[in-house]
This record gives C-alpha cells, structure tokens and sequence, in this order.
C-alpha cells in the first residue's frame, strides 16, 4: 500500500543527468573503422548506382534501335500497302482511260465508216442518174459512157465493202 508521503516523492524524483565521458562510449575506440565501412559502403553504393545508371542506358538504347526498327518495319508495311492500293487505283483508272479511248476510237471509226458509206451512196447515185440521163444520148461518146460504168462498178464494189464492214462491227 502507498501512503500519501510516497506519492509526492515520486512526482518530484528525476532521473540522474550522466555526463558522457570517452571511458563511458563502447563505440569510441572502434569510430575510425566504422567511419571506413561507412566510407567503404558509400563508395560501393556510389559504384552501384553508376553501374546501374550505365546498365539503364545501355537497356534504353538497345530498346530505342528496337522500337526505331519495328517503327520502321511497320512504317515500310504501311508505305507497302498504301503504295500497293495506289497502284491498283492507278491501273483501274488506266484501265478504265484506255477502255474509253478505245471506245472512242471504234467510235470515231464507225461514224466514219457510216460517213463513208453515206458518201459513196451519194456518189454512186449521181453516177447511177448520170448514165442514166447520158445513155438515151447518141452524142455522147462511147469511151465517156464506160468510163461512167467502170466508175459505177467500182463505187458498188466499195460500196459492198464498206457495208460487210458495217455488219462485221456491228452497225
């Protein structure tokens, strides 16, 4: 049990101030070989850490020719398709251009060949009226009546020709 005088001795007891003296640190004679190790493990924290710092320099360079190359590897797939769509666009419309052009050169040719037969039908027919007013004429020399129908034979021989080309093309 306590009694009322203990309690005021307790509140006011402090504990006893210790002076440090050499004698009294244990650690004192062994400082200068903790102060080396403390040195010892800078320096190779220090080591370690410029090791890794090249060792990360060396990872990001080794990883930026590889992300360079697949950069370049897909850049050259793509530079590939698109080129590959641009050619097939390119020929489709040449394709498309020569077809036209064809188309408008049987064109071209066929409203000739129809310009033509239309000419010498006309021609012929002039020639045909001609022998026909110069025939019942006893004046008119022999030589001007067959040249007359050689020139007839000769725009019907056409005249033949040009409509076989007709039907061959389709007209």
């Amino acid at each position: 049990m306590r009694t009322l005088n203990q309690e005021p001795a307790l509140q006011n007891h402090q504990p006893p101030t210790r002076t440090v003296h050499s004698q009294d640190e244990p650690f004192l004679p062994l400082s200068p070989r903790l102060d080396q190790l403390t040195a010892g493990l800078h320096a190779l924290e220090q080591w370690y850490a410029a090791d890794f710092e090249k060792r990360v320099a060396d990872v990001t360079e080794v990883l930026r020719a590889q992300i360079t190359q697949d950069l370049c590897s897909r850049f050259d797939s793509e530079l590939d398709f698109h080129l590959i769509a641009v050619r097939e666009q390119y020929e489709q419309r040449l394709q498309a251009y020569a077809e036209q052009l064809q188309s408008s050169r049987k064109q071209a040719a066929n409203e000739t060949l129809l310009e033509e037969v239309r000419r010498i039908e006309a021609a012929l027919h002039t020639c045909n009226e001609e022998l026909d007013r110069l025939l019942p004429d006893d004046s008119v020399a022999l030589g001007k009546l067959l040249q007359l129908r050689t020139q007839q034979l000769e725009l019907k021989a056409y005249l033949r020709g040009l409509r076989f080309q007709v039907k061959q093309a389709g007209l």
